[in-house]
């Protein structure tokens, strides 16, 4: 449990516009949370009227909009585009996310990110003005969105951006971690991390299977050598006292096993690298 938050008004009605206002007024980074999962379900009227039962979550479906996890890559690219400025202190041509040219407008450059390890965004961002420049045309998996900046400063760990989408203004918070960006709005938070194909598959076509919560490795299925089908379970972790199957990713060949029973392991940390399986076409 990370916290709790507590809400009391005069009545119902007002106790639950208040907790739904903290809610979506809260962003937890770095680790994964049920904020998002809380908000929508304080919007069921079910909930509202009191109308509730033990079978009732699991008939609320709840998933976030596409293009919300979209807009959260762009806004992880921008923040990425004002850490690279404040780092080299200024406007630097050569780390600049937009790109450049000497004479005429530049032309856009495009970058690849992947969102929570499974949505893959195609990304070009324009130069962006200072709080209150015009907006400018962003491209999101080839439709232009409308963007502004209306201001940007620190948090504690991190930035906090409001930023105009289409003429819609949202206030963002984001913060770095190894490369990654973690991003949240309105109770929603994603991670979004960079090229992935480039960072996780290698020449030979290999690719690790990442931790996707922090919590301890109960037991291992699998031994390194080991030719595993897609889907086939290769370890079983624990974490806030559930247990989570990690599956292999596609057909292959465990090549190393970097964990075993017994070990605690962050988010995101590497469990176990695969092959292809390579066989001799020319075997009797």
């Amino acid at each position: 449990m990370i916290a709790k938050v507590i809400a009391h008004a005069a009545t119902r009605e007002q106790a639950l516009a208040r907790l739904r206002a903290a809610l979506r007024g809260t962003a937890v980074l770095g680790v994964r949370s049920n904020v998002a999962f809380l908000c929508d379900l304080l919007d069921d009227q079910r909930v509202r009227d009191g109308r509730i039962d033990t079978g009732l979550i699991e008939r609320i479906p709840v998933a976030a909009a596409p293009a919300d996890a979209r807009r959260a890559a762009l806004v992880a690219l921008i923040a990425q585009g004002f850490a690279d400025r404040r780092a080299h202190g200024g406007d630097d041509a050569f780390v600049r996310l937009a790109g450049w040219r000497l004479a005429g407008a530049a032309a856009p450059v495009r970058h690849r990110c992947t969102v929570d390890g499974e949505l893959e965004v195609q990304l070009a961002l324009p130069a962006l003005g200072r709080p209150g420049a015009p907006a400018s045309a962003a491209l999101v998996d080839g439709e232009t969105v409308s963007v502004a900046l209306l201001a940007e400063g620190p948090l504690e760990g991190g930035r906090s951006l409001s930023l105009s989408f289409d003429g819609a203004s949202q206030t963002w918070i984001a913060a770095g971690d190894r490369g990654r960006w973690w991003v949240g709005c309105e109770g929603q938070a994603w991670q979004v991390a960079p090229n992935p194909r480039e960072r996780d598959v290698d020449a030979a076509g290999g690719s690790d299977v990442r931790a996707p919560m922090p919590g301890s490795v109960i037991s291992v299925h699998t031994s390194e050598g080991a030719e595993v089908a897609h889907g086939e379970v290769l370890l079983v972790m624990e974490s806030m006292k559930m247990e989570l199957q990690i599956t292999a990713p596609r057909d292959g060949t465990v090549a190393t096993l970097h964990v075993a029973a017994g070990d605690q392991v962050a988010l995101d940390a590497v469990l176990a690298s695969m092959m292809p399986i390579v066989r001799d076409e020319l075997a009797a």
